[in-house]
């Protein structure tokens, strides 16, 4: 009833902007369906829907593909009349999630000339991590026909000096038609250096220069130790162990990773959209030549003794009677490692602790005196190698032992990592 509601407000069009507040709060819904006929109606309804447009950037991180692309599609249907939403589209440009950078690129350039408001932020987005976000500023510059000094600075900047082949040519086509357009209308092309002044940021924010020539590192770093769900046992150092190693990854003695190439998902922050999100998507942003790492602690467990072999890493907001629908699946990581991540270096370092599975199921198992014997979780862990020749397996223990927790981890980090990237 409530999806067919908002599918007749959808057809009512902009007359039924009264629902708007509802349709927001629908975005919410824990059905996907409930969230992608929410802003399908959103989108219908038209600029009298502006209010919804931080609430559909939010959806843009939906972890439903559908959803996210009609909230982006709902984005481009309120914008052109709404120039309210600019400051709003504006700090979305710094958001995390790179699909809620894009749709915020994609609705500025909706709104036409009157985002020249915003050219400081997009010019901004020239340092984004992504290079498909930094060539899509760059483009909306262009459209919006800015040619300041900034701009022209930060253009031959990105020319000069991009990681990305493909921003260095955009950058350098549109320059050289600015310095044809502007030579042509008697103009002189004198780039001053930008005026705008840079971003402060911590010296853990700055990124660190890499020796190794262009290739990058990335990582994705996952620690949970207390669960939403209290019937889940706590882990004691699960979380302090992948801060550390976060520490190590962007120490200059020791991973030398940027910061900025470095997601941490810690208790709370490592829920199953989250993980899901870094592994799917945050992580595209890696290359082929690039090395990937991804690191996990806290509990894994099959879903039930009587299948073994369906294999859980257990995020944050896992619920101890429902594994197999609420925990994260081994095989997606799998999926993870053959369709998103194009790295063809990647290592999986995995302290799975738990005493033979976690769950309702187990615990009446174990009544009956028929718990597993082995640790499934390290037989999981090491099947994925089998993905390719470049991924190295890393995990806490074989498949005859049971992860033991001890103060700073079970896996020796600094040697075992050193190993993996030297081959």
């Amino acid at each position: 009833m409530r999806i067919s509601a908002a599918v007749a407000l959808g057809k009512i069009g902009s007359e039924a902007k009264e629902a708007v507040p509802s349709l927001i709060k629908a975005l919410g819904d824990s059905d996907p369906g409930m969230r992608y006929r929410a802003a399908e109606a959103l989108g219908k309804i038209g600029s009298e829907a502006k209010e919804a447009v931080p609430a559909l950037l939010k959806a843009l991180g939906d972890n439903e593909p559908e959803v996210y692309m009609v909230a982006d599609s709902a984005i481009a249907e309120i914008v052109p009349e709404a120039r309210e939403a600019i400051p709003s589209l504006i700090k979305a440009l710094g958001d995390s999630d790179v699909r809620v950078r894009h749709g915020a690129i994609n609705a500025l350039g909706k709104i036409g000339s009157s985002a020249e408001s915003v050219v400081p932020a997009l010019i901004a987005v020239l340092s984004d991590p992504e290079p498909n976000i930094r060539k899509e500023a760059i483009s909306l510059l262009q459209h919006i026909g800015y040619t300041g000094n900034d701009f022209l600075a930060a253009l031959e900047r990105t020319a000069n000096n991009d990681s990305d082949d493909s921003v260095k040519k955009l950058a350098s086509d549109v320059l050289l038609r600015i310095k044809f357009d502007m030579l042509a209308s008697g103009k002189t092309f004198e780039p001053k250096p930008i005026s705008t002044p840079e971003p402060q940021v911590s010296e853990k924010q700055k990124p660190i220069s890499l020796q190794e020539g262009f290739w990058q590192r990335w990582a994705v770093v996952i620690g949970i130790s207390k669960y939403q769900d209290t019937r889940i046992p706590s882990l004691r150092y699960a979380s302090d162990d992948a801060e550390s190693f976060y520490e190590w990854l962007i120490s200059p003695s020791g991973g030398k990773y940027a910061p900025a190439n470095v997601k941490v998902l810690l208790d709370h922050d490592g829920s199953f959209k989250n993980i899901r999100d870094a592994l799917f998507v945050w992580l595209k942003q890696a290359i082929e030549e690039d090395v990937v790492t991804i690191y996990f602690a806290g509990h894994g467990s099959p879903d039930s003794p009587d299948t073994p072999d369906n294999l859980f890493l257990l995020p944050y907001d896992v619920q101890y009677d429902s594994i197999a629908t609420t925990g994260f699946p081994m095989w997606d990581i799998e999926t993870a490692l053959k369709r998103f991540i194009k790295a063809k270096k990647v290592i999986v370092i995995a302290d799975a602790c738990h005493a033979g599975g976690v769950g309702q199921s187990f615990d009446i198992t174990r009544r009956a005196d028929r718990g597993l014997k082995v640790n499934p979780i390290s037989s999981g862990l090491q099947n994925l190698s089998k993905v390719g020749d470049g991924i190295c397996i890393i995990s806490a223990s074989d498949d005859k032992q049971f992860s033991q927790e001890k103060k700073n981890g079970a896996v020796d980090m600094e040697s075992s990592h050193t190993f993996c990237l030297k081959g």
